[in-house]
């Protein structure tokens, strides 16, 4: 079986470089619900996994983009309405991309090989919320959004 998590889960490696498959979650997890119900599962298949016998791996993608997106996901939703023109502004962030299909393969491998308890971050490189914005306003032709400036996004925040 493989349950799939998120790399919101992967916090900073000891030396607060970049963390790996055995980082513990960063404090900011608990706070996002997302990353919560994430973090809460991945605690009920490590209970599991200590009274049962079923091989469980777990994988943390990165942020998916890819063909094919039926839902359409919340990355899908987005690069709809950015190609829409209904996304006026973005504010600073970023994440790390994965291409979804490059995600199901190593999901794939994992649930042939991996042993029971394994966890396997599948996320791609990092790129700022206003690049992968660029991006996907490139690919649809249009306007890139406006990128909030900081001090506008500290006081909606507060």
């Amino acid at each position: 079986m493989v349950h799939t998590s998120t790399s919101g889960l992967v916090g900073a490696g000891p030396d607060g470089g970049p963390g790996d498959e055995l980082s513990t979650p960063p404090p900011t997890a608990a706070a996002n619900r997302y990353f919560a119900s994430k973090l809460a599962a991945e605690f009920a298949v490590d209970a599991f996994l200590r009274r049962h016998d079923l091989r469980v791996v777990l994988v943390r993608p990165g942020w998916m983009f890819g063909p094919g997106d039926a839902a359409p996901t919340n990355a899908g939703d987005l690069a709809l309405r950015i190609a829409a023109g209904r996304l006026p502004f973005i504010f600073r962030g970023g994440a790390n991309v994965a291409d979804a299909r490059d995600v199901a393969a190593a999901m794939v491998a994992a649930a042939d090989k991996a042993d029971a308890g394994e966890r396997y971050n599948l996320a791609g490189d990092w790129h700022t919320l206003p690049e992968i914005m660029a991006t996907l306003a490139a690919a649809a032709g249009v306007r890139t959004p406006f990128v909030l400036p900081d001090r506008v996004t500290d006081a909606v925040a507060s």
